[in-house]
């Protein structure tokens, strides 16, 4: 069977030329301005020290397999001096979330200076995840910081034990039960209708590439108001994942009376399955637990109830199942359903919101570095990421013009920052 980090590396390969992205975008605000002639000795001996990232994600043609292989020295050549003239100068917000690579056009890594303090780091998603982003500028920051004379000790990426044979085949017995009796229950509870009941707030049609660029919207709370949504969340039996699920399914329902179901998609880092691979070995390794939540019912425990699938490690082994086919029908298979409307698609993949939590980001690098970060990717949904750092909750959103009305998604999270801020103020009030 396929590692599982290829099944989500293959669906960013196999969408990004309509999606128009394949990465993930974390914004860091440094707590001081950043030193150009640092920040470029330490982008070299960065991709000295690390040669994964000197990497190009190749098929070969003889076994189907797909791989990250080493750049040859040209084509690293080239890549570097690439790399470098983007470090070299300040860009525009709307360059960055409109520009498009490729994978293996650029390094899977690349820093895009947006202010005197301010870098956005672009990082392959077919290379890595959300996790494996903190990880890996975490890195780089160790680089830069001996370059300016402020290092900080280096975060240990160790690999644990790999468990034992015993214990793997017991899990996958377990672990592929759970699988089908959560695909039994969805498709059950999803029922014949599922594709004309699901809200769906894009344009009706087959998605066009998304040739216009992304809306990204930025929240950030302080930590007396992350304190009070925290404290809102567990007053209904809820973490912050759930209470944000719930929010956006009621706000969807409201915008789409007629409409009785919402899919959320919320993806999931499988290395808690695979301690022996740590945060900087390449590989997407993320799955994606579906939550569905329907109209007349209680949204807030449905929302609860669906994410008990994460305690029994659902995704992780359903990306295994998935594993089980050839490498070329995963991704022609993943291509082909980029291509269809929304309302075309399995009770599975036509999901109104994607929301990935990177959870309390506690790194000592970056918190010696950074003030503040945030970040996003790009999917065909409406894809809001979040986490806390030093405290403080932070919530980005991004979603393709050319498959959403601004004024819908602007409406959308303009109504969710109102209901967190409401219930910050409430539980004030009431404190």
């Amino acid at each position: 069977a396929m590692d599982v980090g290829m099944v989500a590396s293959l669906w960013i390969l196999g969408t990004e030329r309509l999606v128009r992205g394949n990465e993930l975008f974390m914004t860091a605000t440094l707590k001081r301005p950043y030193s150009p002639d640092a920040l470029a000795r330490a982008f070299r001996r960065f991709i000295d020290g690390n040669p994964v990232i000197a990497s190009k994600f190749v098929e070969n043609p003889g076994t189907g397999e797909f791989s990250w292989k080493p750049l040859t020295e040209k084509e690293l050549a080239e890549r570097i001096a690439l790399g470098e003239a983007e470090l070299g100068r300040i860009h525009e917000l709307s360059a960055i979330h409109s520009e498009y690579y490729p994978t293996n056009e650029r390094l899977p890594f690349r820093i895009l200076p947006v202010g005197p303090s301010t870098l956005i780091f672009g990082v392959n998603h077919v290379f890595t995840n959300g996790r494996g982003v903190i990880a890996w500028v975490g890195r780089f920051l160790e680089y830069y910081g001996r370059e300016t004379g402020d290092p900080v000790a280096a975060v240990k990426t160790d690999s644990g034990k790999r468990p034992s044979l015993f214990h793997r085949i017991l899990a996958a017995i377990v672990g592929v039960f759970w699988a089908i009796a959560y695909l039994i229950q969805f498709t059950t509870r999803a029922g014949k209708r599922a594709a004309t009941e699901t809200v769906e707030l894009s344009h009706p049609i087959a998605p066009p590439p998304c040739t216009s660029g992304f809306l990204v919207r930025t929240m950030q709370f302080t930590q007396e108001q992350t304190e009070r949504i925290l404290s809102a969340a567990r007053a209904r039996g809820l973490g912050v994942r759930e209470l944000l699920a719930a929010h956006l399914a009621e706000v969807a329902m409201k915008l789409k009376p007629d409409k009785r179901r919402v899919l959320i998609s919320m993806p999931m880092d499988l290395r808690g399955e695979l301690p022996h691979i740590t945060p900087l070995f390449p590989g997407n390794y993320t799955g994606s637990l579906i939550i569905q939540a329907f109209r007349g019912l209680d949204i807030g425990r449905q929302i609860r109830e669906g994410s008990r699938w994460f305690k029994r490690r659902v995704p992780y082994w359903i990306g295994r199942i998935v594993g089980l086919s050839s490498p070329r029908k995963i991704y022609n298979l993943f291509s082909a359903g980029a291509a269809k409307p929304n309302s075309a698609r399995a009770p599975l993949e036509n999901f109104t919101f994607a929301l990935s939590n990177l959870g309390r980001i506690e790194h000592p690098v970056l918190e010696h570095y950074l003030e503040g970060m945030s970040g996003h990717t790009r999917t065909q949904t409406i894809f809001i990421g979040f986490g806390s750092f030093h405290g403080r909750l932070w919530l980005e959103a991004s979603a393709a013009r050319d498959l959403f009305p601004v004024e819908v998604v602007n409406g959308v999270l303009d109504q969710v920052e109102h209901r967190l801020l409401a219930c910050s103020e409430s539980r004030a009030a009431a404190g």
